[in-house]
């Protein structure tokens, strides 16, 4: 390199950038101006930034055990994740409640005279949630006041106290 010029190196396989040095005008080199970086994938997500052709490995979501990974190509692109790793975490069947995933709900009709469902959450620590009996309700109006229960939509007729008529 002749001198007040530039040499440039190219960075090593893997990486980008370069590396610089420049001749003096009394022939003696500069620093080298080091601006070589190991080529990666970028953060995405819950993914960390990892240099090309290696795994990025994360625990799986909520829900699951175990650990998945997710492969950074030669061209600094992702792959799609591999799941297949995760295991699927659940509540056992309890009596009448069945396996359930665990973050979600398992629910039974309320039985007897009553509508709506008595709900259960399955934790994610695989334990199940006392059952919620707050959305059943009779099958029909409750008595009240001298009034029988009675049928929804049902109708009811009651003899009038005395020294009424109707």
């Amino acid at each position: 390199t002749n001198a007040l010029e530039t040499a440039t190196l190219p960075c090593l396989e893997g990486w980008i950038g370069s590396k610089n040095r420049t001749c003096s005008a009394g022939g003696i080199w500069s620093p080298v101006m080091d601006s070589c970086r190991q080529c990666t994938c970028p953060i995405d997500s819950l993914w960390p930034e990892t240099i090309i052709n290696t795994y990025a490995t994360i625990t799986c979501p909520p829900g699951y055990s175990g650990t998945y990974k997710r492969y950074c190509t030669a061209d600094g692109s992702w792959n799609d994740a591999d799941m297949s790793t995760c295991i699927r975490l659940y509540c056992p069947t309890d009596g009448i409640w069945l396996r359930t995933n665990t973050l979600e709900y398992a629910s039974i009709p309320c039985g007897g005279d009553l509508l709506g469902s008595i709900v259960r959450y399955c934790n994610e620590d695989q334990t199940w949630s006392e059952p919620d009996q707050s959305q059943c309700h009779p099958n029909y109006c409750v008595a009240e006041n001298g009034w029988p229960n009675t049928p929804i939509n049902g109708t009811v007729s009651i003899s009038c106290g005395t020294g009424y008529r109707g």
